[in-house]
C-alpha cells in the first residue's frame, strides 16, 4: 500500500512538473503594444563661490553650477506605441516612437528640449519562455521578463513586460494587448 501510495505521488509530480514545462503560453497574432524607456542622467556640478563687489571674500559656496569640463549624459526618455504581429518565429513592429533627452540643461553641451517623433518599422526573430520574450536582433539580442495573462487556447492575451539595461542603466517598461 505505501509502495503504491509513493508511486501515486511520484506520478503526480512528474505530472505537474510536465504541465508546468508545457505552460509556455503562445505568442500569435497582432498586439497593440506601448513601452516607456527611461536612461538614467548624468549632470557633473561643482560648488562655485559668488564674490559679492566690496567685499573681502566669497559669500556663500551653495551655488551648484554645471561642470563645463565635464561630459554631461542628459539621460534619455523614449515612448513606443505600435502594433506588433507575431506569426511563427517573426514579430513585426509597426507604428512611432518619440524621444529625447530626459534632463533639459538648456546649456552649450548639446541638449534640447522636446521630444521628436519617428516612424518605427521592424523585424525580429523572437523566443519565449514562460518568463522571457527575447527579441533577437543583428546587434544583440533584448531580454524583456514577461507576465503572460489571459490565456485563451494556449495564446497569450496580454504581455507585461520589463527589461533592465544595468550597463547603460535603463528600465523599459510595458505591455502588449492581443486585438
Amino acid at each position: 500500500m505505501r509502495t503504491f501510495a509513493a508511486l501515486a505521488a511520484a506520478g503526480a509530480i512528474l505530472l505537474t512538473q510536465a504541465a508546468s514545462a508545457a505552460t509556455v503560453p503562445k505568442i500569435s497574432g497582432v498586439y497593440d503594444l506601448m513601452t516607456t524607456t527611461v536612461c538614467q542622467a548624468s549632470v557633473p556640478v561643482i560648488p562655485t563661490e559668488v564674490y559679492v563687489p566690496g567685499s573681502s571674500g566669497p559669500v556663500t559656496t551653495d551655488v551648484i553650477t554645471i561642470d563645463p569640463n565635464e561630459t554631461t549624459n542628459t539621460g534619455n526618455l523614449k515612448q513606443l506605441f505600435a502594433t506588433a504581429t507575431f506569426s511563427g518565429a517573426k514579430v513585426t513592429a509597426t507604428g512611432t516612437e518619440w524621444g529625447g533627452d530626459l534632463v533639459f540643461t538648456g546649456t552649450s553641451q548639446g541638449t534640447s528640449p522636446g521630444l521628436a517623433a519617428q516612424a518605427l518599422s521592424s523585424i525580429f526573430s523572437y523566443t519565449n519562455t514562460a518568463t522571457q520574450l527575447t527579441l533577437i536582433e543583428s546587434n544583440g539580442n533584448e531580454v524583456y521578463q514577461v507576465l503572460y495573462s489571459g490565456i485563451v487556447g494556449g495564446v497569450a492575451q496580454r504581455m507585461d513586460l520589463v527589461r533592465v539595461d544595468t550597463v547603460n542603466g535603463c528600465v523599459e517598461q510595458g505591455m502588449a494587448v492581443r486585438q
